[in-house]
């Protein structure tokens, strides 16, 4: 039985033979890895100079490994849940060669498809928001044809939150998502080993409250589109107030609704400022991961005098 040398031959095999369990023997970089997958299981990445391909292991074989490791891999080709994969992974660790460069970056419609799957690429964009439990971080990184999630492994102690609004370069393997029962692909994300392959291009605003305040009547402008990649600042008066989840505000020609978690008290009819990501719903504008502060205005009289204090 022949043995496979190259991911890019071990991914490029069909269910069918994937099944028939071919011996793989590869030496290749470690560009992702999770010690824990579910079932028992352990799950990484590796690349070789030819391309890119998915390894599974029994929990606990992974533990010592870290991205960048360049590994010797024994296993047998397996059809995998929906393309071919590397199964019953046995690992030595030849030394640490860090991370390959990357000069792929495909398209956000070939990014999609299966023809990236399991494959090493760089993505460009700004990260509009972030979910974090336990174990991992999801960022959602907005491209410029776009939108897709970008998946690590949580690093303690690192404040995530600066990455908001950022523009970043960011590497890692193209993963499916896909209904296993019927082995069909529903969406891809992005699986990045940690913080050391994302780069920041541009850093987000020291305080976007700063920034030019839009009309909202102007956001989905000519003059304006290139800005809807980061935040955008605007000022109303709150029309509606549901604390956590929704606030809508209008300036002097027209209004908006948005979407926040924030939950600090304002009142009908207050003035705010505000800033979010620009979506569109129909042909109307919509913040997403919106912040606020309160305008709250003092007119002290002394004689003829006004002194106006914004907060």
């Amino acid at each position: 039985m022949r043995i496979i040398t190259t991911a890019h031959e071990a991914h490029s095999l069909t269910s069918a033979e994937a099944a028939r369990e071919y011996p793989i023997h590869l030496r290749a970089v470690v560009t992702y890895v999770d010690p824990n997958v579910g079932l028992n299981r352990a799950g990484l990445f590796v690349h070789d100079p030819t391309g890119s391909i998915f390894v599974s292991g029994a929990q606990g074989v992974l533990n010592s490994l870290r991205p960048g490791s360049l590994i010797d891999l024994r296993g047998v080709s397996n059809p995998g849940e929906f393309a071919p994969i590397v199964a019953l992974a046995q690992i030595q660790v030849i030394g640490y060669s860090g991370l390959p460069a990357s000069t792929d970056r495909p398209a956000f419609s070939r990014l999609l498809s299966a023809a990236e799957d399991s494959q090493w690429v760089e993505v460009e964009g700004v990260i509009h928001s972030f979910i974090e439990d336990d174990r991992h971080v999801s960022l959602h990184l907005t491209l410029a044809d776009g939108s897709i999630t970008v998946f690590m492994i949580k690093e303690t102690g690192q404040p995530y939150s600066r990455l908001v609004d950022a523009k970043v370069r960011i590497r890692g393997n193209v993963a499916p998502l896909f209904d296993s029962g019927r082995r069909q692909l529903i969406g891809m994300r992005i699986q990045c080993p940690n913080l050391s392959a994302v780069e920041i291009v541009e850093p987000p605003p020291d305080d976007p409250f700063r920034l030019a305040i839009i009309p909202i009547d102007r956001l989905l402008g000519w003059d304006v589109a290139p800005l809807l990649a980061h935040r955008v600042h605007i000022r109303g008066r709150v029309t509606l107030f549901w604390p956590g989840s929704t606030v809508c505000l209008r300036d002097a020609k027209q209004g908006l609704c948005a979407q926040t978690d924030q939950s600090t008290l304002i009142r009908k009819g207050e003035l705010i400022d505000m800033v979010g990501f620009v979506t569109v719903e129909g042909s109307t504008p919509v913040l997403t991961g919106a912040m606020f502060r309160n305008l709250l205005k003092l007119v002290l009289v002394f004689g003829r005098f006004r002194l106006w204090f914004v907060y």
